[in-house]
This record gives structure tokens, sequence and C-alpha cells, in this order.
């Protein structure tokens, strides 16, 4: 019996319910949502990289940022590990899953610089391996629950057990002390058959004793069941509450994960809809740069085109002048040719009929019909030549276009002072070297222009002056821009020497009209640099040149010797001029 009961007691004592062997899923959780933004990842770079361009190429870079950045966390990662957890028995019993699990390869994408086609299929690899990961998180939440409702099995089926073996040994011990009452009985019944009467008071005695102690030990065994039974209900109590704390546990783990998942979720969202604005946009964008570029092609092959039919224009306009030249120099050529033949012919015969006259009269009659004839020919290709400089006059080479390439000129004139009025002298020249001219306007190109003068005062204070002005002007058409530079000696004389002055500033111009013949420009030219006696330093010159007439009109700020407040001056001259 003390065997039985040692053996009960270590069996009870032992824990019987082995605890729930439930992992963390966190790192499961983490893996998903790796996937899921990897596997967006790879389909943004899917549909941005259908044209080639900047937004490929920074989509592909996002792609292989987060797949390094994926690749590095998940090393070591093992999904089978839940799986496996859910495969092993757990206190005798399996576990039912709801749904299968069949082997699946990890995936193993390793770069995002393939085709847009690659791209998608692993995007879609991706996508499917976090659905098949968020499977397992939830089918594993399932077995932590099933694993507690088993636990519990096993704790209530333990309860029982020990409340069986508690009954049964309280059971035991009674029917022991039953046995010693009858064997006590026994013994008594025989001693008082040999001492008689004597020993059955004692015996009734011992009866009355032994029926007490039964009632006594029937009492223990009562309050033993009592304490055992109250024992039992606590320990029930307990692990009620112990149960309802691991569900409330696992309830809120559980409402947690499913909150994590939920805000995964919809950070996902926000991010896919994040990533589907920036591709609408960078497709927006893309858009307006293809269509900006097409535009800009257009204007391009219309400049193109603009610049043919110029070029055209002005091929088709310089060949014009170049036959017209070319004809108007043969007309006069040829005719020249044949009046010089038709004179030396006339002249080599008329002195061949004299030398026949003198020396041989027989021949005399047919030299002097060869030389009239000669005479009639000389006179036909004179009219000719005369008709043929009339035609050459006729034909008009329209040669406006092309601007003056020099011209030399001196002039005299009058100049109007603040003090006064003088005469005075001016001489100029210019070198332009030109560009070709297009069908409408003028050419641009690069002018020199130099021009002196000299003039001294006839009325005020006696003072004459020299001065020069030196412009470089590049023209854009008819618009001029450039520099100037001028020197000028004030008083130039031998008994008081001169006063030098000079400056440089920019220069302006238009050239109303530039050509062989005509020339109208307006130039203006600002000269502060080396001029600090006479403040402000304008000087202004309007030209209108017309074959070998040229008139000019300069003017502007003046000084004189000493310094004084600024004066002014304004000049016409006209003179003779030579182009070419």
């Amino acid at each position: 019996m003390l065997f039985m009961s040692l053996v009960v007691s270590a069996v009870t004592a032992a824990e019987p319910c082995e605890a729930p062997r439930v992992r963390d899923t966190a790192p499961l959780v983490a893996a998903m949502a790796q996937d899921k933004v990897l596997g967006l990842s790879f389909t943004k770079a899917a549909g941005v990289c259908v044209e080639r361009g900047e937004a490929c190429d920074q989509a592909r870079l996002e792609c292989s940022t987060m797949l390094t950045a994926t690749i590095q966390k998940q090393v070591g990662f093992d999904e089978g590990q839940w799986l496996r957890d859910m495969l092993l028995p757990y206190n005798g019993a399996s576990y039912p899953m709801t749904r299968p699990f069949g082997a699946a390869p990890i995936a193993g994408d390793a770069s995002c610089n393939i085709e847009v086609a690659a791209l998608t299929a692993a995007g879609q690899r991706r996508a499917a391996q976090a659905a098949r990961r968020d499977n397992i998180f939830q089918e594993y939440n399932l077995y932590a629950r099933w694993t507690q409702t088993q636990l519990q099995k096993c704790k209530e089926r333990v309860a029982s057990d020990e409340a069986k073996n508690a009954q049964a040994k309280a059971e035991s011990e009674r029917l022991a002390a039953a046995s010693a009452a009858v064997g006590a009985a026994e013994a008594l019944k025989l001693k008082q058959a040999q001492e008689a009467a004597a020993a059955k008071a004692e015996a009734e005695k011992r009866a009355k004793d032994a029926a007490e102690a039964e009632l006594r030990r029937q009492r223990d065994q009562k309050d033993l069941a009592e304490r055992e039974l109250k024992k039992r209900e606590e320990s029930e109590l307990r692990a009620r509450d112990e149960r309802e704390q691991v569900r409330k546990d696992m309830e809120a783990k559980a409402q947690k994960a499913e909150e994590e998942r939920k805000k995964e979720k919809l950070e996902a969202e926000e991010m896919r809809k994040k990533e589907k604005a920036e591709a609408e946009e960078a497709r927006q964008k893309d858009k307006a740069e293809t269509e900006a570029k097409i535009e800009k092609a257009k204007e391009e092959a219309a400049r193109a085109q603009k610049e043919a039919e110029e070029k055209r224009l002005v091929t088709e306009r310089d060949s014009r002048v170049a036959q017209q030249k070319a004809l108007k120099e043969r007309l006069i050529t040829e005719a020249e040719a044949n009046f010089k033949r038709a004179k030396d012919d006339e002249a080599l015969k008329k002195q061949a009929a004299i030398d026949a006259v003198s020396s041989s009269p027989a021949i005399a009659a047919a030299a002097v019909a060869e030389a009239a004839q000669a005479e009639k020919t000389r006179a036909a290709a004179e009219k000719n030549l005369f008709e043929a400089r009339q035609k050459a006059d006729a034909i008009v080479i329209d040669d406006s276009f092309v601007r003056s390439a020099g011209a030399i000129l001196i002039a005299g004139g009058g100049s109007g002072v603040d003090t006064g009025f003088g005469l005075g002298v001016m001489a100029a020249v210019h070198f332009g070297i030109w560009g070709t001219a297009p069908p409408e306007g003028m050419a641009s190109g690069f002018e020199l222009r130099l021009w002196g003068r000299y003039f001294g005062t006839v009325s005020g204070p006696a003072a004459s002056a020299i001065d020069s002005l030196l412009t470089a002007r590049y023209f854009f058409g008819s618009i001029g821009v450039g520099l100037a530079g001028e020197v000028r000696a004030l008083n130039p004389t031998l008994a008081t020497g001169s006063t030098i002055r000079g400056g440089v500033g920019p220069a302006v111009a238009v050239a109303f009209v530039d050509n062989h013949e005509t020339r109208v420009v307006f130039g203006v030219n600002y000269l502060p640099v080396g001029n600090t006696m006479d403040g402000l330093r304008f000087v202004g010159d309007f030209e209108v040149s017309y074959r070998f007439f040229t008139l000019h009109i300069n003017g502007g700020t003046a000084g004189r010797v000493a310094p004084a407040p600024l004066a002014w001056q304004i000049g016409v001259y006209a003179g003779l001029r030579a182009s070419w």
C-alpha cells in the first residue's frame, strides 16, 4: 500500500502536460512585408521600364536597393520552422491543418537589371511568396490557439485522474481498516470463548473502541476527501483562470498581429498608391518630354526647311546675278572682239587696196571692193558694239544685297560749338568683311571704320582741334555693336602745345542701306573710359552716301582745354567718296 501511494504521489508530482511549442511570428511577418514591398518594386520597375529613360533607370536603382536590403535581412530565414511545429504531434495529438502547404521554392531573384517580362515575373513570385507566408502566419495563429486548447484538455484529464486516484486510495484505506477490524473481532471472540464471561466485557469495550475508531477514521477520510475536493476545485479554478489569461493573451497577441498586418497592408496600399502616382507622374512627364521632343523636331524640321528655302533663294539669287553679270560681260566682250577684228581687217584691206592701185591696176578694183566691204563690215560691227552696250546697260542687276566692302572719302564743312562756329575738313575710310546675305535683309559681318577731322573756329574764342575716331563693329544684319576709341588734340599750336584727350567705350549702329552705290548708316559711341575731364562723352555720326557723293552729320559732347562745364558740338560735311 505504501509503495502504491509513493508511485501515485510521484506520478502526480511530475508535470504530465507538455508546455505549448509556440514560436514568435514577428520574423515571419517581417519577411512577408519585405516580400510585398519588393514585389511592388519589381512591378513598378516593370511598368516604368516599358520605355527606356531616366525614370526607368531610377526605378531599377530603387528596385536594386530594395532587393539588396531584402536579401540581407532574410539571410538565414527559414519559413519551414513554423510548418514543422504544426506537423509535430503535441501531447499525443496532431494538429488538423485548415489549408495545404506544398513544397515551394524560395524566390531567388538576384537582379533588377533584367527585361520587363522578367521584372513582372519576379514581382509575381515575390507577391506569391508573401501570400504563402501570410497563409503560414494565419495558420500558425490557429495552431497556437489549438495548442492552448490541447493544454487545457490535458490539465483537465490530469485533474480527473488525480481525483480518481485519491478516491481509490481512500477506498483502499477504508477496506484495510475494515479488514483489520474483522480480524480483531474474531480474535476477541476466540479469547472470550476461552476466557468465558470475564473477557466478554473487555471484548465489548474493544468493539466499542473499534467502532469509535472507525467513526473517527471515516470522519478523517471524509475530511480528507473534502480537502482534496476543495483543493481540486481550487486547482480547476486556477487552471481556468490560467486558460482564460492565456486565451486573453493569445487574443491580444492575435489582435495586435492583426492590427500590425492591417497597418502594413495600409502602408503597402499607400506605398502602392504613391508608386502608382509617381509612375503616372513619370508617365505624364515622359509624355510631355516626348511631345516636347516631337514639337522640337517639328520646329527643327521647319527651321531646316526654312533654312533650305532661304539657301535655295540665295543660291537662285546669286546664280541669277552671276548669269546676268556673265551675260552682260559676254555681250560687250563678244561685240568688242568682233569690232576689233572688223577694224583690223578693214585697215589691212584698205592698205592692200592702196598698194594694189600703185602697183597693179589690174587687181586694184577687186582690192578696192574688198576694202569697201571691210569698211561696211567694220561699220556693222561698230553698230553691233553700240547695240550690245545698250543691251548690257538695259540689263539691270539687282545687287543691292551686296554690302559695301570698303570706301574712302574726303569732305569739308562747318561745325558749330557752344562757344562759336568753325570750319573743318574730314577724311574717313571703312572696310567690311561680310557673310552671305539672306533672301531678305542685309548680310552680317565685321566692319572697321576710321575717320579724322580738323576744324578751327571762325567766330567766338579762337580754338582748333584734331580728332579721330576708330570703331570696330560687328553687324547682325542691320544692327551693329562693338567698341570705339578716340584721340583728340585740343588747340594744337606750336607755341602752347596741345592738350591730348582720349576715350574708349561701346559703340552701336544701324545700317538702313548699305551696298555698292548707297550707304545710310547712323552710329552712336559712348566713350567714358579715359575722358575724365569731359564727364559724359558721346559722339554720333550719320552718313548718307550715294555713288561718288557723301554727306556726314556728326556731333556730340565736347570739352575745352581747362576744366569747364560740359560743352557740345555738331558738324555737317559734304564731299566725294570712292567705294568698292
